[in-house]
């Protein structure tokens, strides 16, 4: 017992190293993925530290569909990588690597006002409702950017 309990140790402690090592990575990788989004560029490095710890990474594959016409909007998705294409009453669009989509439906407090499936492989960074309501308060500039680009997209899409 005295020898498996000092083999079990060592195997414990490289494998909680090996846990915070991926962790740390994966907030680097997020943390870049997030300050190259120009709706965020401006923002210093704390501010942009304490969005990485509230946004949620998902990847989809391509033909997915991301979010459906008349569901309950219930996030916010920026495209770190890849492209969706929108469909919506005004036309279609695509969207690119550094653009969002669902927060008309956050601001509005309305159905989703279009169906958004990935055209191939696309990384996303989801921000859930009370998150984006809670940084719009915090952080004023980025409430009016995207309440700019809903009022743009309401009239036709990109």
């Amino acid at each position: 017992m005295l020898g498996i309990g000092c083999f079990a140790l060592p195997v414990a402690i490289i494998g909680r190293g090996f846990y915070e090592q991926i962790r740390r990575r994966d907030f680097v990788v997020t943390f870049a993925m997030v300050a190259r989004v120009p709706l965020f560029s401006h923002l210093d490095a704390s501010s942009i530290a304490e969005l990485v710890g509230i946004l949620r990474a998902r990847t989809v594959p391509a033909g997915a569909t991301i979010v459906r016409k008349g569901d309950r909007g219930d996030a916010m998705y920026l495209i770190a990588s890849g492209s969706v294409e929108v469909d919506a009453s005004t036309g279609k669009a695509r969207l690119e690597e550094g653009d969002f989509f669902g927060e008309m439906a956050l601001l509005s407090r309305e159905p989703r006002s279009a169906t958004v499936i990935a055209v191939r492989a696309t990384d996303l960074l989801i921000l859930d409702a009370d998150d984006f309501l809670h940084l719009v308060d915090r952080l004023p500039v980025i409430g009016t950017k995207v309440q700019v680009v809903a009022r743009q997209r309401a009239v036709t899409p990109k």
